[in-house]
């Protein structure tokens, strides 16, 4: 039988590995993102950088930036139930792994059946989702200001259109790369909360109302 120190080792690998997965996923969602705006960007092409073409790009950029967020958001949603089902698998085989090794038999589980993890998977994703929810949003803001500010900023006034998207569109790119590091801190904060709260759930639903310490002490 597996030792519990290398499942104990398991464990932090299905983390990491779970946030590598959720990451480049999030990279690839942010390349399909900036090219989609890029390609709505090139379709305009006013003669000169006027007003309108400002507001234009703006509504633009903040639509794509959002629909960004919102991606990132739709990712770690879909991400996470195979992130708690693991950690279920995992606890299942730390307390056998423990029963065996000090009890000399291995007691059923409560919490080891698929209709205990899809009860578990609904009500702490539902949890999860609020919180990264709000995370995104206000990644999504964050990025959409730091944007405007930088379209305020760029000296484009009478440029040619296609100078002017050029300049704009390297702010955006530079914004979104700048931002990576938020959306790396929310899967990674959400990946472990999902895994180490269905962790610890399994724990308390397996305590004997009859022999409370039982668990603990072993």
């Amino acid at each position: 039988m597996i030792s519990v120190e290398q499942i104990v080792a398991a464990q932090h690998r299905d983390i990491e590995q779970a946030q590598l997965a959720l990451s480049a996923r999030a990279v690839q969602s942010t390349h399909d993102a900036l090219a989609s705006v890029d390609r709505q960007l090139r379709k305009a092409r006013p003669g000169s950088w006027t007003q309108a073409a400002a507001v234009a790009t703006r509504d633009q950029l903040r639509m794509g930036l959002m629909t960004l967020a919102l991606a990132h958001q739709q990712d770690l949603a879909a991400g996470l139930p195979p992130v708690m089902r693991k950690s279920q698998e995992r606890t299942a085989d730390y307390l056998r792994t423990l029963d065996a090794k000090y009890l000399g038999a291995v007691r059923p589980l409560r919490f080891d059946t698929l209709a205990w993890w899809e009860r578990q998977s609904a009500e702490l994703g539902q949890v999860r989702l609020r919180q990264f929810g709000r995370s995104f949003q206000r990644y999504g803001a964050e990025a959409v200001l730091a944007v405007e500010q930088a379209i305020s900023a760029a000296v484009v006034v009478g440029e040619r259109w296609d100078v002017a998207r050029k300049q704009v569109w390297k702010a955006t790119v530079q914004v979104v790369g700048e931002r990576q590091w938020m959306v790396d801190r929310i899967l990674r904060t959400e990946v472990s909360a999902a895994y180490n709260g269905t962790t610890l759930a399994a724990l308390v639903d397996e305590d004997d109302p009859e022999e409370p310490m039982l668990k603990k002490l072993v």
